[in-house]
């Protein structure tokens, strides 16, 4: 596998154009553009990533598929408290973007943007992160809808305790 990239100046920022190939095969090729250049050049292993999940990946099997959760935090009770939850988010591979939504004393809604479903995530927050699922995941197999006989996505809590 190589990542080739080439980063230069441009518009006033920085830009990287990237090649990722396996086995002699270009798997991905794209750009990116930002102000910072640690940041347009952490862009290329964020594309090498994508690339090697869609090339190797079983979509959606034990991860969920991408996408934008809703997720509700509990346990938020000073600004640190915040403050370690957006480290501790900005550490998780997975997430790509964080919004919150809405917060109230108990509770702090929050919309993640991730590459994974919520399982994808729990997986990756493992023994140490910096959030606990209020309700286990259910070990279930895939359920098969009975009209159809497509998979429907087993329920999942998007609940999470701070750690």
């Amino acid at each position: 596998m190589q990542l080739i990239g080439k980063l230069y100046r441009a518009n006033g920022g920085w830009q990287a154009d990237w090649v990722f190939v396996d086995n002699g095969r270009e798997l991905n090729k794209w750009t990116s553009k930002d102000a910072n250049a640690m940041r347009a050049m952490a862009a290329g292993a964020d594309g090498a990533a994508d690339a090697l999940v869609k090339r190797y990946a079983k979509a959606g099997v034990a991860t969920g598929q991408a996408g934008t959760y809703r997720v509700v935090v509990t346990g938020i009770n000073s600004a640190d408290d915040y403050l370690r939850l957006a480290a501790g988010l900005r550490d998780v591979p997975v997430v790509r973007n964080v919004t919150p939504l809405h917060a109230s004393a108990s509770q702090l809604e929050l919309s993640l943007e991730m590459t994974t479903g919520l399982a994808g995530f729990n997986r990756m927050l493992g023994d140490n992160g910096v959030l606990v699922p209020s309700a286990p995941l259910p070990a279930l197999p895939t359920p098969i809808d009975d009209t159809t006989g497509t998979p429907v996505a087993a329920p999942v809590s998007n609940e999470y305790r701070l750690r």
